[in-house]
């Protein structure tokens, strides 16, 4: 199955470098898991139900506000943000056990030996 390389947008690669991490420097796995936190679409299966239940619920709040029915706009309001900040929490926590992870990988494939036998005393 073919892969396209995660694409980050210019703000990310941006705020990235000023951190002092080099995006074309890290692997795959690194950018597709940068890359779930900025779009909603590649984002987990658990954290999507509460940014639309939440988003849906803020609906709700704006059009009660024209209603001028002020305690659905609040209790609306106040849920959807709720939920809203919980999916957002729950998708930055997996994104950065998803980066540890391929953080790992990549510095034990670098740190693996090429080539030879680990018995090889050749050198002495």
């Amino acid at each position: 199955m073919y892969k396209e390389k995660p694409k980050l947008s210019e703000a990310t690669v941006k705020r990235m470098k000023g951190m002092g991490l080099e995006p074309d420097e890290m692997s795959e796995e690194q950018l597709e898991a940068i890359e779930s936190l900025e779009k909603p679409e590649k984002s987990h299966w658990l954290a999507k139900p509460f940014a639309y239940i939440g988003g849906f619920l803020e609906l709700i709040a704006l059009f009660s506000l024209l209603t001028a029915d002020w305690g659905a706009v609040i209790g609306f309001g106040i849920i959807g943000l709720i939920l809203t900040y919980i999916g957002y929490r729950i998708q930055r926590r997996i994104t950065a056990k998803k980066f540890i992870q391929a953080s790992l990988k990549k510095d034990t494939e670098k740190q693996e030996p090429k080539e030879g036998n680990l018995w090889d005393f050749s050198i002495f």
